[in-house]
């Protein structure tokens, strides 16, 4: 393995673990969006759309 082969390892293992994390972050805001609609449907539906994209 050379250099360049290690450095382009280690950024797309770096680049996996922030997709992770950003979906994860997403679901988390998307359920919060859901556990709000009950208190306010406007609020809830526009917190959960956040999640989503």
């Amino acid at each position: 393995m050379t250099t360049s082969e290690s450095v382009e390892s280690t950024a797309s293992g770096i680049f996996a673990v922030g997709v992770v994390l950003a979906v994860l972050v997403g679901a988390a805001v998307f359920g919060y969006g859901l556990l709000l609609v009950p208190v306010s449907a406007l609020g809830g539906g526009w917190i959960a759309a956040i999640g989503l994209s």
